[in-house]
């Protein structure tokens, strides 16, 4: 939000493969507003991440890609007051293609395949499972029946819904304005910043700026990687002025760190884009 990963367990490479992915970040949060006109309405979220990491263990590079994408459906239930609503998400397909050392596998939700694959079939088993969720400040308070998908993924929202309704009065949306905020965790840190960089054709455009750190201890598949790793993300929003929902969002994120994992350790360089897109 966010940047989402996927276990591969064929070997000990693709073990290393799947915490490195991890790493990717969903983009900064942005404080939800209430509107109304959204509620009942079913939306299509389309999240496609493109990666490129890079961790050198013992002198050996291993270069990691990753080309995934993800169609959820939103349907929004309540909206409670100016920042607070509630909504549904079900995520409907995961697909895509992660490459490591010169091997490389593919997966589809849709595929026969790959749902009777046993090393993905505990982490897809919940699609079409719809997940409540709900949010309050461009935070995920809570989430009821939370979904396998989910927490397979290291509990990191495969679509980021925090940012799908924009939080801003009539009188704040006007070009130039800027606010910022934060969010912390025991292992993760980032600061937000917002700016209305234009609005034309009853659509408003935001560019977030947002400073990343990560410190702690990610483990998959009874497999630890120790973090350490800071690093900036770029994004440009584009919201419906007349009922303040996401359309599109493009980020860029750069990482780089240092990371520990089977007693090895070594530096760490990441680079990704993603790009989301909300239809009717």
């Amino acid at each position: 939000m966010l940047i989402v990963f996927y276990m591969y367990q064929m070997n000990m490479l693709h073990k290393t493969a799947s915490l490195l992915l991890l790493l990717l970040l969903a983009s900064s949060h942005i404080t939800a507003q209430s509107n109304k006109t959204i509620i009942g309405k079913k939306y299509r979220v389309i999240t496609e991440t493109i990666t490129n990491s890079g961790m050198s263990l013992m002198g050996q590079q291993v270069d990691i890609t990753g080309n995934v994408s993800t169609t959820a459906d939103v349907e929004f239930q309540t909206v409670t007051n100016a920042n607070t609503y509630q909504l549904l998400l079900t995520v409907k397909r995961l697909k895509g293609v992660v490459g490591a050392m010169g091997q490389q596998q593919d997966f589809d939700s849709d595929d026969e395949a790959t749902r009777n694959n046993p090393l993905l079939k505990e982490m897809l088993k919940s699609i079409n499972q719809p997940q409540e969720m709900l949010v309050v400040n461009g935070q995920t308070l809570a989430v009821e029946n939370q979904n396998d998908v989910m927490s397979q993924l290291g509990n990191a929202n495969t679509i980021d819904v925090s940012k799908l309704v924009l939080a801003l009065t009539p009188k704040q949306i006007i070009q130039g304005f800027q606010w910022s905020d934060s969010t912390s965790s025991e292992n993760a840190k980032q600061i937000n910043h917002y700016i209305i960089s234009k609005i034309a054709n009853s659509e408003i455009e935001i560019s977030v700026s947002t400073e990343m750190k990560m410190n702690g201890t990610i483990k998959q598949s009874g497999i630890e990687m120790n973090q350490n790793t800071m690093g900036t993300s770029r994004s440009v929003r584009l919201y419906n002025q007349l009922n303040s929902l996401l359309i599109s969002e493009k980020t860029a994120i750069e990482m780089t760190g240092t990371s520990e994992i089977m007693g090895m350790s070594g530096p760490l360089v990441f680079k990704s884009s993603i790009n989301t897109m909300v239809k009717e």
